[in-house]
């Protein structure tokens, strides 16, 4: 199942790489997984270092101004967002 899920991924990323335009990015958080055995929590990314066309940086620092607690203030659902 492991290996179908990457192998689908292989492929809509080659698309999305296709239609980027030069110097262009693709940004994609696909999270962590666990391999028996292996890896508790190891980046799907890592997975897929050499499978995929794009330059991959493993770790983004996003920088919330007022600090960690900030993060509350950019979560959903927000009610002047989500029009509820």
């Amino acid at each position: 199942m492991l290996d179908e899920y990457l192998n689908w991924c292989e492929q809509w990323i080659a698309e999305v790489y296709r239609v980027t335009i030069d110097r262009g990015a693709f940004w994609l958080n696909l999270g962590y997984l666990s391999i028996r055995d292996r890896a508790k929590a190891i980046p799907i990314s890592y997975l897929l270092w050499d499978k995929v066309p794009f330059y991959l940086i493993q770790e983004v620092v996003w920088n919330y101004g007022a600090g960690v607690a900030g993060s509350k203030f950019f979560s959903f659902p927000m009610k002047s967002f989500s029009g509820r």
